[in-house]
């Protein structure tokens, strides 16, 4: 009898327990800095905002709120696959809002969107100060001899952090998702969590390792990464065969105009003006003077368009489309403030 291999876990289920187990974590956190039976813990901005985020969100698709981490994830790509420090959360002022609300009867204000949102950096914070101050107390002792609440206050940012990692990795490909994996391993020894995180039997790395993730360092595959994830989780689809291109592919490109006869000639002509000069200031204002020429430009741009025509073979014509999906309207953009 044929065996058949296990079915994987779909996209939407793995998020969805992530993201659950991410607002548990976050409650969690408020309760910790409150006294123990204290009424004032659902009080507070923070638990009622994601309270009711999560009310909602029970109600609506998973997949409806992949934008919001998408967009997250994005803007920091770097910084959290680098998982160096945590600056990208904890200074980021980053608040997650659920966009397009429709109250019956209740006219939807600036305010009462308030109401409505994951103070993520906020939350953070939160634990960071919790830990802070458990380890002041604590500090030099054996983890051992720590009271379970103060132990729990130690841990309680790799927690989260480990939670959000999770969201973000399935919401990843390849190898953004390999990286992420191990960066959740870490988290998981640091945890003392026996049960790892292992990669799914379906993710395989790039073979050249073309990934870049120090986009600061050169990466140019990496920023056009995050430019289509941009696109894509602003409701612009791009075709499956519009590809991203590697840092050879990029690297090649710029060769390729640097190469051409016009751009040579102009090389040559930059070359020839500077011979006459005696100090950096006179040799700074001829090749600007060179470069703003018309003429120069005119050169430098046929050029390049030379080069993308030579690299697009006909196929690669694309039409985007622009179709929002239903939470894509102005109300829907992740705020970055409060």
């Amino acid at each position: 009898m044929e065996q058949t291999s296990p079915t994987l876990p779909d996209k939407t289920s793995l998020f969805d327990n992530a993201f659950r187990e991410y607002v548990k974590q976050c409650k969690n956190v408020i309760k910790q800095n409150y006294p123990e039976n204290d009424d004032n813990i659902y009080l507070d901005p923070n638990m009622k905002a994601i309270k009711n985020y999560f009310r909602l969100y029970k109600k609506m698709s998973a997949d409806e709120h992949f934008q919001y981490f998408e967009k997250i994830f994005a803007i920091n790509r770097t910084k959290i696959l680098n998982n160096e420090n945590d600056e990208w959360i904890r200074k980021g002022d980053i608040i997650i809002q659920l966009g397009g609300l429709q109250l019956t009867g209740i006219k939807t204000t600036d305010e009462k969107r308030k109401q409505v949102r994951i103070y993520v950096s906020n939350i953070y914070n939160i634990a960071c100060k919790l830990r802070d101050n458990a380890k002041e107390l604590f500090d030099n002792i054996d983890l051992k001899f720590v009271d379970e609440k103060s132990k729990m206050d130690i841990q309680t940012p790799d927690l989260l952090l480990l939670h959000i990692f999770k969201i973000f990795s399935h919401l990843s490909n390849n190898d953004d998702k390999l990286i992420l994996i191990k960066n959740i391993n870490k988290l998981e020894d640091k945890l003392g969590i026996l049960i790892k995180t292992i990669i799914p039997t379906n993710i395989t790395p790039t073979p050249t390792n073309t990934t870049n993730t120090n986009t600061n360092a050169g990466g140019f595959s990496g920023l056009f990464s995050i430019a289509r994830t941009i696109m894509e989780s602003s409701g612009i689809k791009p075709p499956p065969e519009m590809k991203t291109p590697t840092d050879d592919d990029v690297s090649r490109s710029i060769n390729a105009v640097f190469q051409s006869e016009g751009t040579q000639n102009v090389i040559k002509k930059m070359v020839t003006s500077l011979q006459g000069c005696n100090d950096v200031g006179t040799m700074f204002q001829s090749v600007v003077s060179d470069i703003a020429n018309p003429t120069t430009i005119s050169v430098l741009q046929s050029s390049i368009q030379q080069t993308a025509q030579q690299a697009v073979k006909p196929n690669d014509v694309v039409n985007v489309s622009t179709e929002s999906t239903p939470l894509n309207n102005t109300n829907n953009s992740m705020n970055s403030g409060s």
